[in-house]
């Protein structure tokens, strides 16, 4: 084998995936022009970061979820079914006038 054949690779991982802490918030401070003396504030972007969590559901809420979204996908099977049909209904029909009787050239006065 060659000498440095081997494959290096560097990984760089952000420490904020891990904590659930976004560390890029912390950098990205707001700028308040009306602040009295135009000072950076930590609150805001603080607040803004605890309304930006999910709340962690329950596991009745989950049940409800799944429930939801069972019947949401029972519905949409169902549309989709129905769309199938009138798209069959819609070649069958289309096949027939295609294929079926034509009126007699010169007839009906242009109806």
């Amino acid at each position: 084998m060659m000498p440095g054949g081997d494959v290096q690779v560097n990984l760089i991982v952000d420490p904020g995936m891990f904590s659930g802490h976004d560390s890029s918030s912390d950098e990205e401070d707001e700028y308040n022009p009306y602040a009295p003396d135009g000072s950076v504030q930590n609150s805001s972007a603080r607040t803004r970061r605890k309304a930006k969590r999910r709340k962690r559901r329950g596991i009745m809420e989950g049940i409800a979820m799944e429930a939801a979204w069972k019947a949401a996908r029972s519905e949409l099977r169902k549309m989709f079914m129905i769309d199938v049909g009138m798209c069959l209904l819609w070649v069958a029909v289309f096949v027939f006038v295609l294929f079926g009787k034509r009126c007699p050239s010169g007839g009906f006065n242009g109806w």
